[in-house]
């Protein structure tokens, strides 16, 4: 890595008006800093690293952040490792310094923000490694790139987001990920749809894949949401969500939503492994059976 890297610590709150300046004046000397600031409270730190930084030495000067907050009497805090001419993030936790694992943890964001099309920002906390990743029109070239990535060394979720829609995927990405996401995001967004997705969720866990689909259906009252009234025109937009989800080993969840303010009205909710729940719609739509009829049609 030739550029500069940015630091960034997020800590507690402190009335001591000098924790800043002390912060700074410990860390400006260190060999790893070309330059230091810190705001009057210690809470914010941006530290530009020496270009070529290696991981061993990043992790060293983690581990005298972590010395020199503590001395000053921040023990807590949230760490951001940026380079400075690239947007892409390593979050880590006050922990991160004594971690086995935290030169690994480096490279492995570096490999994985040199892969991305989309900026990067990896968040590393005891049990759980999340990878998220603003993948705009490149979305299957970065999940693409995640099932050829190494596995950070813990539990790892991946995160996508493009346009209106958004991918998560629970552990190693596979050939049918990849599938997936690109028969879910191109059959819900279809022109040929007289209502496409106004914004799409898949998730694909551990126990089930999930696929939200929200509608925008104007200025209507939840009351008014029917079967009867709209079931024509999101019948295509429900069917194509199923096609696209094909056959799973997972049970499979579909919901539809329409925006109520700034709340979401789920009017239709299927799971393939049971039937609708009594009373899951408190106004008595009819929306689940619907579902199921649309499900069993395609």
């Amino acid at each position: 890595m030739t550029a500069a890297v940015l630091l960034v610590v997020a800590t507690g709150c402190s009335s001591e008006a000098d924790r800043g300046a002390g912060i700074r004046n410990d860390l400006a000397s260190h060999a790893a800093v070309a330059d230091v600031e810190v705001d009057e409270q210690g809470a914010h730190l941006e530290i530009g690293l020496t270009p070529g930084l290696a991981e061993a030495a990043v992790v060293a000067l983690v581990a005298e952040v972590d010395r020199v907050t503590a001395e000053q009497g921040e023990s807590s805090y949230l760490l951001e490792l940026r380079e400075t001419d690239a947007p892409d993030v390593l979050a880590v936790d006050d922990a991160f310094a004594a971690d086995a694992r935290a030169a690994e943890v480096v490279a492995a964001w570096r490999r994985s923000a040199a892969a991305f099309v989309g900026e990067t920002r990896v968040t590393y906390e005891s049990g759980r490694t999340t990878v998220e990743v603003a993948s705009g029109g490149g979305l299957a070239h970065d999940v693409t790139e995640s099932s050829r990535l190494p596995l950070p060394p813990q539990p790892v979720t991946w995160r996508y987001t493009s346009g209106v829609g958004t991918v998560v995927l629970d552990g190693k990405v596979s050939d049918g990920d990849i599938d997936l996401v690109e028969r879910v995001q191109r059959g819900v967004s279809s022109p040929s749809l007289p209502l496409a997705a106004a914004s799409w969720r898949l998730e694909r866990g551990r126990s089930q894949v999930r696929l939200d689909l929200g509608t925008d259906l104007g200025p209507v009252a939840p009351a008014d949401v029917t079967p009867a009234a709209w079931g024509g025109r999101i019948a295509p937009l429900a069917r194509s969500g199923v096609a696209a989800l094909g056959r799973q080993r997972r049970p499979v969840v579909v919901r539809l939503s329409h925006p109520v303010g700034e709340r979401a009205d789920v009017f239709a909710w299927w799971t393939s492994d049971r039937p609708p729940a009594d009373g899951r719609d408190r106004l008595a739509r009819g929306w689940d059976a619907w579902l199921v009829a649309q499900s069993r049609a395609t």
